[in-house]
């Protein structure tokens, strides 16, 4: 039996072919297909066996994987040529009415944060309207009708500051709780 190939932990391997017939083991040399180099590993194709030194195996492995890695953009591409199509769109938007459905509180949340993003320059915080309300204690900061009243956590009015149309933001410090008359009557205007 001829000495394997040494690998660098310093192990020896030879790769055997197993008959499927008599259960016996042939072990063989050859020549490397590509380089011509002597060696005892052996890949299997759709043709049969073939003889391959480590050196190209290494190399054919690398450039399988680099064919995995970049053909991932062609797929996206593909994905991105069906999304544009009518039949995906409608589909598509079936679904998300079907959510917007189920999901009321959550899509009102997601449009908010789409609108203020459109309208705003400035960063976008996700505001928690209960905290704003617990921080201005359930009493209108804006104080143009009802002088400062208590509001109720589910009529209270989410009021900014400086108004979005005017180059405010959706931020903690730029929110406060407001009545409806109080918030209606500021409207888009900046507090003198």
């Amino acid at each position: 039996m001829p000495n394997g190939h040494q690998r660098p932990c310093g192990l020896k391997f030879t790769w055997v072919i197993r008959s499927p017939v008599k259960q016996e083991v042939h072990v063989r040399e050859g020549s490397c297909v590509r380089c011509s180099a002597r060696t005892q590993r052996m890949e299997r194709d759709a043709e049969g066996m073939y003889f391959l030194c480590v050196a190209c195996r290494d190399r054919l492995v690398r450039r399988a994987q680099w064919r995995r890695h970049y053909a991932v953009p062609t797929n996206r591409a593909r994905i991105r040529a069906y999304q544009n199509t009518d039949e995906y769109r409608a589909r598509a938007s079936g679904q998300q009415a079907q959510w917007r459905a189920r999901n009321p509180g959550r899509a009102r949340a997601l449009r908010d944060v789409y609108d203020m993003r459109k309208r705003t320059n400035g960063p976008v915080e996700k505001v928690d309207r209960r905290a704003v309300w617990g921080r201005d204690e359930g009493h209108c900061r804006i104080k143009l009708v009802c002088d400062g009243a208590f509001v109720p956590f589910e009529e209270m009015h989410l009021d900014h500051v400086i108004p979005i149309s005017k180059g405010g933001t959706h931020t903690w410090n730029n929110v406060q709780t407001g009545c409806a008359p109080c918030n209606l009557t500021k409207s888009a205007s900046v507090p003198v």
